[in-house]
């Protein structure tokens, strides 16, 4: 955490050396909350929306592409701020531990700091967030009649999410921490689902004139599933300042926050159990669901 805090824009903390080829956009220590161990290695569920099929696989070989955060500086020279996600992880890994642990509100109250640093993070480095700019910089173009921004490159847009999140994960945590936080306890035999885009935010009000999932609208959530059984909410301080800070999940809690996933994930969707049932229906329903690079700027 401390690496962010004081990481200043492109210095030495996008490190030239010892990056691993393979790089995760949702860590492998979170994914292995969902999977199921054999021997030394971890085994997730999965279930690829675009071909409609179900497998399993060990969970080093999902949620990543080869150097997905290198990119290429002014001097041409390759730089990545893969080892500074390595070292939150490594960091906010025990912290995730306790929590599944204890289960209790004190012990998420207590963490709320290095927790908001980890989700806000999440958020910021999947490949969805990194094709949103893109789908932003079309939509401009089309609203002004002619091309106003160029077509961002691979490089350019690896770069700018990696500059972004160094640039912003300071103050957005800081939103997240000053929010009400709720953790869900699921005794269902439903399990909670994740995904390669695992934060989802959603808001039961609708606004006329101006979206409503930016972290100060009013009524704002986002679900973060940790484990099949545990869940946190980051929500509207105001608008759920009654409800209690542990909450029991419902089927129909558990139904809507797997839904939450097969809508808000780009391609797959990850389980400790390899029945995706509700999935195949919401597909079947909004076959839109199966595009990967579907428009994100009008939702279901």
């Amino acid at each position: 955490l401390e690496g962010f805090r004081a990481a200043p824009v492109g210095e030495c903390v996008m490190t030239r050396t010892n990056r691993p080829k393979a790089q995760h956009y949702v860590p492998q220590f979170y994914l292995r909350n969902f999977a199921n161990k054999r021997k030394r290695s971890f085994y997730i569920n999965c279930f690829d929306k675009e071909n409609e099929t179900v497998f399993q696989a060990n969970v080093k070989n999902v949620a990543h592409q080869t150097y997905f955060y290198d990119f290429e500086d002014k001097n041409g020279e390759k730089v990545s701020i893969e080892p500074l996600l390595s070292k939150l992880e490594s960091e906010v890994k025990p912290v995730i531990l306790e929590l599944v642990n204890n289960q209790t509100s004190e012990c998420l109250q207590k963490n709320i700091t290095s927790l908001s640093y980890f989700v806000c993070v999440q958020e910021l480095r999947t490949l969805v967030f990194r094709e949103e700019q893109d789908e932003i910089l079309s939509f401009a173009n089309k609203e002004f009649g002619y091309p106003v921004f160029k077509k961002p490159t691979h490089n350019d847009a690896t770069k700018f999410q990696n500059l972004f999140i160094l640039d912003k994960v300071e103050e957005i945590s800081k939103v997240l921490q000053n929010m009400k936080w709720i953790l869900v306890l699921n005794r269902t035999k439903m399990p909670f689902w994740t995904s390669d885009n695992p934060v989802f935010r959603y808001n039961s009000n609708e606004m006329e004139y101006e979206g409503n999932l930016g972290l100060l609208s009013k009524g704002v959530e986002l679900h973060f599933p940790i484990t099949p059984k545990l869940m946190i909410n980051i929500c509207d301080p105001d608008e759920y300042k009654d409800i209690p800070s542990l909450l029991d999940a419902y089927p129909e809690n558990v139904k809507f926050d797997n839904s939450g996933q097969v809508i808000n994930s780009r391609q797959y969707l990850f389980s400790c159990e390899n029945n995706f049932s509700m999935a195949t229906e919401m597909i079947s329903k909004h076959p839109v669901l199966t595009n990967p690079k579907r428009s994100r700027m009008n939702r279901i």
